[in-house]
């Protein structure tokens, strides 16, 4: 739940409002940056305190980021912001501008201050594959402990195959296990795909490293058919999305062999 556009819209939740400052006190929005691992920034007033907190969690610390927007939302719920009889109130105009920003990050924020994750139950279509690519932007940017991170990319793995069965075919078979629907979603999608994972490591995460592994030779071999490989004089005839894909398969094999090798 850490964007550019919460590191602008949060702060004014702490804002002057007819000559006075409304929010949370600034040593309550000091205590939740501690605990929730956010470092203080010294002399700052409550809007640029919250500034400075937000600007250092969506440049470099999401994870201790999210811990602090959530207290934070909820202390700003408790001193009546969400209340537009309240001198706390933070504004209609505020609270739908949050509604929206939280909602492109896969959070629901009601007119009462409460805060949920996005429910997917009910969505189809164009909806589920916009809700669906919320979740791929956060599994991108990582989560806040490591058992979340692997069961959030199972299930997304998972919830994504059976959308995209269902859009190409109608439906799924639920009785189907997750490598059959992953390899069912390929084969539709008409993307190559082994068709049995048998020669793959018995150990999942021996598995794992050698499907990357595998990932770090694709990447090489499309950078010299499509890129600039092999000191091609001509200009790059990579898609955009085989573009991105490589970037993102050359980090998770880099990210694999650093941090293997820091093991």
């Amino acid at each position: 739940m850490i964007s550019e556009d919460l590191v602008t819209l949060l702060p004014r939740c702490v804002a002057n409002v007819r000559g006075k400052s409304i929010g949370p006190t600034r040593n309550e929005i000091v205590r939740l940056a501690q605990r929730a691992g956010l470092p203080e920034a010294d002399d700052l007033g409550k809007e640029m305190l919250m500034r400075s907190l937000m600007r250092h969690a969506v440049e470099g610390d999401v994870s201790s980021g999210e811990i602090f927007v959530r207290s934070y939302i909820s202390a700003v719920r408790a001193v009546g912001g969400f209340v537009d009889s309240d001198e706390n109130f933070i504004g209609t105009e505020l609270t739908q501008k949050l509604q929206a920003a939280f909602g492109r990050e896969g959070w629901r924020l009601h007119d009462d201050g409460s805060l949920q994750p996005r429910v997917l139950d009910g969505l189809s279509g164009h909806a589920l594959s916009d809700a669906l690519r919320v979740y791929v932007r956060r599994a991108q940017r990582g989560a806040i402990d490591n058992e979340l991170v692997i069961g959030t990319s199972k299930c997304l793995e998972e919830a994504v195959a059976r959308h995209v069965l269902t859009e190409a075919t109608g439906g799924y078979s639920t009785s189907m296990d997750f490598v059959s629907t992953l390899y069912q979603a390929f084969d539709r999608l008409g993307l190559a795909a082994p068709k049995s994972s048998d020669h793959l490591n018995a150990d999942p995460y021996g598995e794992l490293t050698m499907a990357i592994y595998y990932v770090a030779r694709a990447v090489n071999r499309l950078r010299n058919d499509r890129g600039d490989g092999h000191g091609r004089p001509t200009e790059s005839v990579a898609s955009a999305l085989e573009a991105r894909l490589s970037a993102s398969g050359a980090a998770m094999v880099s990210d694999l062999l650093l941090t293997a090798l820091g093991e």
